[in-house]
């Protein structure tokens, strides 16, 4: 709010609470909330004792712009039908910059949501979108307390939670219809689940030696084919070397979201960890077998097929008092416990939790009459 110089009164604060958060004499300078995340604010200005200006935030007609250009795949994912909820709830237009990938998915899955590479000169509002672990000023609690629907709920401030986005038009889509390059053969008509061994951070990933060799060659002799979808063969990252398991196909590479969606609603299902994959493969209707110790099972969307070790150290991710950002394991780093939530997860464990959702998969397809 920019004052000019002269006998003014200020008082900004909450519309729906009636908690006024500032309530002065002010002249000659500029207010600004360091609260980023949505709140109805209710402004009022009195000179010399009478009201001259007040306003009360009210989106209803006018465009809003919401940036998630720096947002990572799967909160933006996430964040989707957040933003279509607001649009609803507050009638305003929603704008949003996206990433350049994320642009064909917002048109094709959220329709609704208008998308700019800038912010409109006339914006009412701008809310740059992200789960934030920063207490007070970025989100209404540090999101690590929170499962995700809820921080997402509570950034935005929508009063109803949307059902999660969903890609495919079937949860279970014709499996003919599948890329060329995974087209039927073998005994059991070109089955196959798709793998993504990285994620934006070592700790994100699975570390048992060997687990994944093991589980891929499993399900190999089980008559699955296997396919890695992550961008990079290999990731080096603090002393940590992930790289593609020999016996995958590979199917890494910067490929189109797209593409990667039509293939995830054709796999039996996805392995992985916390990753912005995982996110897509749920999105795309795929049993997401999900292997991380690293987070909470609150942190991510539900999934049945959920694999972690709650004997060994875990969680940190959802435990505010630690900065995972600065330590790759902020509880045991330099020790012989270091990410012993990750390398104590076993292939048995993963093997059981992949079975069951290819059998659940299969189960589905068959009540579908689907081949």
């Amino acid at each position: 709010l920019r004052v000019p110089a002269g006998a003014f009164h200020v008082r900004i604060g909450d519309a729906e609470t009636g908690l006024w958060y500032f309530d002065g004499d002010v002249s000659e300078t500029v207010l600004v909330s360091m609260e980023k995340y949505v709140i109805v604010w209710q402004v009022e200005v009195e000179k010399d004792g009478a009201l001259v200006f007040s306003h009360t935030y009210d989106p209803q007609g006018l465009d809003v712009f919401f940036d998630l250009s720096a947002t990572p795949l799967g909160t933006s994912l996430a964040y989707l039908p957040f933003l279509e909820q607001y649009q609803r709830e507050t009638g305003c237009h929603a704008i949003c910059r996206v990433k350049e990938q994320m642009k064909p998915i917002v048109r094709r899955y959220a329709p609704t949501l208008a998308l700019a590479d800038a912010m409109p000169a006339d914006a009412y509002a701008v809310h740059y979108v992200e789960l934030f672990q920063s207490e007070p000023f970025f989100s209404p609690d540090d999101c690590r307390r929170l499962a995700w629907q809820e921080a997402c709920a509570s950034v935005l401030h929508v009063h109803q939670l949307p059902p999660m986005i969903s890609c495919p038009p079937s949860c279970v889509p014709d499996l003919g219809a599948r890329p060329a390059d995974v087209a039927a053969d073998g005994p059991l008509a070109g089955r196959y689940v798709c793998i993504a061994v990285q994620a934006s951070g070592v700790q994100k990933d699975w570390l048992a030696p060997g687990g994944w060799d093991t589980v891929v060659a499993a399900l190999k002799a089980d008559g699955c084919r296997v396919l890695c979808i992550d961008r990079e063969r290999v990731m080096e990252s603090n002393g940590y070397r992930v790289a593609m398991p020999a016996g995958a196909e590979d199917f890494t590479g910067a490929r189109p979201l797209q593409e990667r969606i039509d293939l995830l609603a054709g796999a039996a299902c996805f392995l992985g960890g916390p990753s912005g994959l995982a996110w897509v493969a749920h999105a795309a209707g795929c049993p997401v077998v999900m292997i991380s110790g690293f987070t909470l099972p609150q942190a991510e969307f539900h999934t049945l097929y959920r694999v972690w070790n709650p004997a060994v150290c875990h969680g940190c991710y959802c435990d505010p008092r630690v900065d995972w950002h600065k330590a790759i394991c902020p509880y045991h780093g330099g020790t012989e416990r270091e990410l012993e939530c990750s390398k104590r997860i076993t292939p048995r464990q993963v093997l059981l939790s992949a079975y069951r959702a290819i059998d659940d998969r299969t189960a589905q397809a068959a009540s579908q009459g689907r081949d």
